[in-house]
């Protein structure tokens, strides 16, 4: 497969993977290796574990009963077996008390090759615009 559309198919994945909370999606494009990060509004997350305990199956998981994650404007890097990649985001949400979210921002994701070749996610920075 092109690299490109791989990591761009790793980009949607993981939209889907908080859209949907799905386990099986959070294991499958996140590294499980050390160094592994994610930083946002809620906090740092410094591990796969804290990454889909505490944000995706925690925050929100916990906290939306209706996600709706949406990327534009992506812009891929490639570099070896790294890669970035940067976009702008929207994010439409209800709450479990039935409130109404919206929210804009920018991320960024940088993902690396594992031993097999496959793209996964190493780290990602989102902030609010």
């Amino acid at each position: 497969m092109d690299e490109l559309r791989a990591v761009e198919e790793l980009v949607g994945r993981y939209v889907d993977s908080i859209n949907t909370c799905d386990p099986g999606i959070i294991d499958a494009i996140w590294s499980h290796g050390e160094g592994v990060s994610f930083v946002a509004p809620a906090g740092r997350f410094k591990s796969y574990e804290e990454i889909r305990d505490g944000l995706v199956m925690g925050i929100f998981a916990r906290n939306f009963q209706k996600r709706s994650l949406r990327k534009e404007d992506l812009k891929i890097h490639l570099a070896g077996n790294m890669a970035w990649a940067e976009f702008t985001w929207s994010f439409d949400a209800v709450t479990r008390a039935g409130e109404e979210v919206h929210n804009r921002g920018l991320e960024t994701q940088i993902m690396q090759k594992d031993g097999q070749g496959a793209w996964k996610l190493v780290h990602i920075h989102y902030s609010r615009i």
